[in-house]
Parts: structure tokens; sequence; C-alpha cells
């Protein structure tokens, strides 16, 4: 998603956590920064590594087998020391998105089963996986609207004009195809973003097409096919003549 945001300024950071409704279908790893009864609440919730001193020497060794990490708040001075390992990976824990936090069972939960964090990057861009190729189509239409809806919620006080600019959606290493989002920054209610961009007037109807197998492509036209063969070359023609094949 392209957001009309420039993240230099403080006031125009987007950034926050969204509950899929259908979960993401990842299987994520989590360490837990926790000691005493604190500690065995995150063992019983399921966190893969807990830990507090003997974790931080770990990860300065450089053995980080985990793609999420919690703490609780009076674990942050030692989980601070951290910053320049955790934060260019995104693990740093952040009290915003629910990662320093007094309920680590919650917390694990989330991380183990339907929590996406996202944050807006250079050029004002959002990205994040919304589930698997094998989710039923209704499944993948909920996880999108819900994300989008979370897009929205956060959008920040200095933002100013169109605030979706563009959204697109592809497979894991599969070309991407644009959604009409002409209607979407007018939609008083954003719990049906993806409704007015399937049924808008103002365009063909998407058509969203999932193999279960390992492709899910949103087809418009001939005209989105020819675009793919011209963006990607010869080396996706048996993708598009797949494509052809869906819509």
């Amino acid at each position: 998603i392209n957001l009309g945001v420039d993240p230099r300024h403080a006031d125009q950071m987007v950034r926050g956590v969204c509950n899929l409704p259908n979960g993401s279908g990842r299987s994520v790893r989590v360490a837990v920064f926790a000691k005493g009864a604190k500690a065995e609440e995150a063992k019983a919730a399921g966190a893969d590594v807990v830990g507090a001193e003997g974790l931080m020497r770990q990860i300065q060794n450089g053995d980080m087998p985990f793609e999420s990490v919690i703490s609780t708040p009076d674990m942050m001075p030692l989980v601070g020391r951290l910053g320049k390992i955790l934060g260019p990976k995104g693990m740093m824990p952040n009290p915003k998105v629910g990662t320093v936090t007094q309920d680590v069972a919650k917390a694990v939960q989330d991380a183990k089963g339907d929590m996406v964090e996202f944050r807006v990057a250079k050029a004002g861009v959002v990205h994040a996986g919304v589930g698997k190729a094998s989710f039923a189509q209704d499944k993948l239409a909920e996880n999108v609207t819900a994300f989008c809806t979370a897009i929205k919620k956060a959008k920040p006080s200095g933002a100013r004009g169109t605030y979706f600019k563009k959204v697109s959606l592809s497979s894991s290493m599969g070309p991407s195809v644009r959604i009409d989002v002409r209607e979407c920054n007018d939609v008083s209610d954003s719990s049906q973003f993806f409704s007015v961009v399937s049924n808008s007037n103002k365009s063909p109807t998407d058509k969203l097409c999932a193999d279960r197998k390992d492709r899910i492509f949103s087809v418009k036209s001939t005209k989105t096919v020819n675009s793919i063969r011209n963006e990607q070359g010869r080396h996706n023609d048996q993708v598009v003549q797949y494509i052809t094949r869906l819509a």
C-alpha cells in the first residue's frame, strides 16, 4: 500500500498492529524477556525462548532462533542494550504495538496467532502478508479488509490530501496487480474498504482467483495481463498464460 504520507515527519508516521480474523497462516517463533512468574506465564502461553541476561548474551552472540521479541516493562533497560541488533531487524519491543506489556501470555498468543505488525517505510510504503494461497477466497477478502481498515484507522494527523494512493496485491515472488482505490478515500465506514474496491462502478469488478497450490492473483482485464507481460518480460510468459486461463 502506497500512502500519501512522508515518514520523515513525525506527525506523518503510520505504525500499528492488525489482528487478521483468519490468521496469517505463518508459524512465528517468539522470544520473551521476563523473570519469575511472568517468565512462567510466557512459557505456558507457548513462547519458544524465555530469559533475561542469558537471552541477551545469546542475541549478542548472533543466536536468534525467533522472529518476534516481547518484553515486560521492567526488562526494557536490559533489552535497550540490544537496540542496534533488534532495531534493524524490526524486532525491538515497543509498547505502541503491544510487545512491551505485563500481559505476556496474551502478547505471545497474538504474536503466534493472527497479529501482523505494520510500519510505513520510505516513500510512504506499507507492506504485509495477509494470508496463504491455500486460504478460501472469502477468508482472504476478510483479512485484506481488516488490514486496510487498520491502516485507515492509523491515519496520522499530519496526513494531507489523498491517503490511499496505490494498493497492489500479489503472491510471493509473483507479479503484482493494482487494485482500484479511487473511491476508497471517501468511504466513511473503513470496514467497507475492500467491498468498495471490488464493486466500484467506475472500473471492472476485480476477480480474486486463488489457486490452492501456489498463487493468488487479482485479474481485471487483458490490459492488466499485457502490462504484466511488458513489465516482467519473457521470464513470466508462463505466469501470464496461467493468469489468462484464470480470467
